[in-house]
């Protein structure tokens, strides 16, 4: 989202179940969220996320990024290597099959991509 008190352009927020709706949206805890875009994130089957962050996203490559939850919440986060992530590039769109958790899609655009201006990849993923 960009508004509701977050820290930044774009940040990630958490809506908790309440009855038959949800509660009012609370920006995720900890050092997730900063003055930059966080968005698109995927839970983890441990409570880890993956998503996109970028410096500005209208001007600056955007980048998966790893967050690992924590009791105080999610820690800043780190970038994923240039397996995935390409420097100048535009990664979006995490998202796991839980049918097989191990693989990790996204959509990127890549100096390989064939078919279109961002294509999907899939990677097997561990989380240590």
């Amino acid at each position: 989202s960009d508004g509701r008190g977050g820290h930044g352009r774009q940040d990630l927020f958490v809506a908790a179940r309440r009855g038959t709706g949800f509660a009012p949206a609370e920006p995720l805890p900890g050092a997730i969220n900063t003055a930059g875009d966080e968005l698109d994130a995927t839970e983890l089957l441990n409570g880890d996320l993956v998503f996109s962050r970028s410096t500005n996203l209208e001007n600056d490559p955007v980048m998966l990024v790893f967050a690992h939850r924590g009791p105080a919440g999610y820690d800043a986060g780190t970038q994923l290597p240039a397996t995935i992530n390409v420097d100048a590039g535009a990664t979006y769109g995490p998202a796991i099959d839980f049918r097989d958790p191990s693989i990790l899609y996204f959509t990127g655009s890549r100096p390989e991509a064939a078919l279109g201006k961002r294509d999907i990849y899939r990677v097997r993923y561990r989380v240590r």
